[in-house]
């Protein structure tokens, strides 16, 4: 995280170059960020925010229609060969901003990069499916040819894996999958970054090569960086601000009165995790025991019921699929070795996860007599924290990276650097490699997958789901047209103002 953070101040720096930083108001349309992305470099990006900048800015060969079902972008065509091990794609005539050709060199270049074992990327490990990739990554072979990625020609673009893996096209769609050049000045979707004040706001412009033959009803896009959820709320009211995508729970019925809500359900779960390394919470029945103290309908009302209370894992990202039905945690009753005992509670600042975090701290200590020091910091910093210094119990929101049981279960996978528990278990990986492997539409990739939700919670209750996102978001009263997906990128391309 150090190099990220170090990266990210040098990107800042550079995105100056192209397009134009003068923003005239009119067709200006402004969001809600609430914190800077980690990063922008689609090699390192590894939140939500980046995903939400990226819809605007990048594309790569696939993406996802209004419907979760996956289309082309980049691509024009592709086809499986070899029993499923190769996929062959062909490209589109598309451009960067600059106007030269997207070409499959800049996809090669892309995944050298991403897969120097000196870059360090949270996402990257889904590239593994890959021949050779891993080993290229750990530094077991220094010679990129050998990874099965190859450029066949300028438009033809070919993927040798490791064994068949159908998933691997959804992993397509993640920033890992898309091209690059040298400067990430360089971009290849509808919109691009004309200026980067750091901490303040990202300006957006549009990509005059962009080689959609529809173009974006909006010219001019601003990313304000509002972490303060007053601030933000006070700009929407006085009319400077058209989209507030983080909408106080307390203020929603008012706000809607100014704007119009949409709600739009989140492939998300918003959960605390045990660290395992701590001698307490490395006993089971002692995670258990804080599991089974937690009322989730409390919480839930507190924050006036607008999101779904989690009974489960899976249901959050997949309810026409799968039902949330509630998971039953055995343990032994004793909590004895709790009492009088006391852990550090790491979180985000944000109101709604003050609150949270306050009512679980005297659920505990009413229930267990268990205290809790509650440690509040950015959305940077707490990342970092759980990378360098993960607190004993502590706050995150698992997205799915793509729309698939598989994305949805893979950050507790032993070797997963987004799995903060210290926790592993060699039965649960290998189910997930049994999914990754099977027809994305076998019906028994659910049925593994609920295996393995039953070992993740029930069994060895590495994690307390307390709740399943909705995206609720209030827009200006002259949006007509808005859509976000389960990933939490916004449609710009089809979003209309009156």
């Amino acid at each position: 995280m150090v190099f990220l953070k170090s990266f990210f101040i040098l990107a800042c720096a550079s995105f100056f170059t192209l397009g134009t930083s003068s923003f005239a108001e009119d067709r200006l349309f402004t969001v809600q960020m609430n914190s800077e992305p980690i990063s922008l470099d689609p090699s390192s990006a590894e939140d939500g925010l980046s995903y939400r900048v990226f819809a605007a800015i990048r594309e790569g060969l696939l993406q996802y229609d209004h419907d979760s079902h996956l289309i082309p972008a980049l691509a024009q065509s592709y086809e499986i060969l070899d029993s499923g091990k190769k996929y062959r794609f062909h490209l589109k005539n598309t451009k960067w901003n600059d106007g030269k050709p997207v070409t499959t060199k800049d996809f090669i270049f892309a995944f050298e990069k991403t897969l120097n074992p000196k870059t360090i990327s949270k996402l990257g490990d889904f590239l593994y499916f890959v021949e050779n990739a891993k080993a290229y990554k750990k530094g077991e072979i220094s010679d990129f040819s050998k990874v099965g990625v190859k450029a066949i020609d300028d438009l033809t673009l070919e993927f040798t894996l490791s064994k068949a893996t159908p998933v691997f096209l959804h992993v397509l769609t993640m920033p890992v999958g898309y091209p690059q050049r040298e400067s990430l000045d360089f971009t290849n979707g509808p919109f691009q970054i004309s200026s980067w004040k750091r901490n303040q706001n990202i300006d957006l412009s549009l990509n005059p090569y962009y080689s959609s033959k529809k173009k974006p009803a909006l010219q001019k896009i601003r990313l304000l960086i509002l972490p303060e959820d007053m601030a933000a709320t006070a700009l929407f009211e006085k009319g400077e601000l058209d989209l507030l995508t983080r909408v106080p729970h307390l203020d929603e019925q008012r706000l809607s009165k100014k704007g119009h809500l949409w709600v739009f359900p989140q492939f998300a779960n918003y959960y605390y995790g045990f660290n395992q390394k701590n001698p307490l919470l490395k006993n089971r029945d002692n995670r258990a025991a804080i599991y089974n103290a937690v009322d989730k309908n409390e919480i839930l009302k507190a924050l006036l019921n607008l999101d779904r209370v989690a009974n489960d894992w899976l249901s959050g990202f997949f309810s026409k699929k799968i039902q949330n039905s509630k998971i039953i945690v055995q343990n032994s009753g004793n909590t004895e070795s709790l009492k009088g005992k006391k852990l550090i509670l790491g979180f985000d600042s944000s109101t709604k996860n003050m609150l949270v975090a306050e009512i679980l701290s005297r659920q505990l200590k009413e229930k267990l007599g268990l205290a809790l020091e509650l440690v509040s910091s950015d959305w940077k910093s707490h990342v970092y924290s759980l990378n360098h210094n993960t607190p004993d119990l502590f706050r995150f929101g698992w997205m799915s990276p793509f729309i698939d049981v598989y994305a949805a279960l893979v950050c507790f996978y032993s070797t997963n650097p987004n799995n903060y528990s210290g926790w592993s278990n060699a039965k649960y990986d290998a189910i997930l490699d049994q999914i990754a492997a099977l027809p994305l539409s076998s019906p028994k990739r659910i049925e593994l997958a609920l295996k393995a939700e039953k070992i993740l919670i029930q069994d060895d209750v590495v994690v307390l789901p307390l709740y399943h996102y909705n995206q609720r978001m209030l827009t200006s009263p002259r949006v007509k047209s808005f859509y976000v997906n389960g990933l939490g990128q916004i449609d710009f391309m089809n979003l209309l103002l009156q």
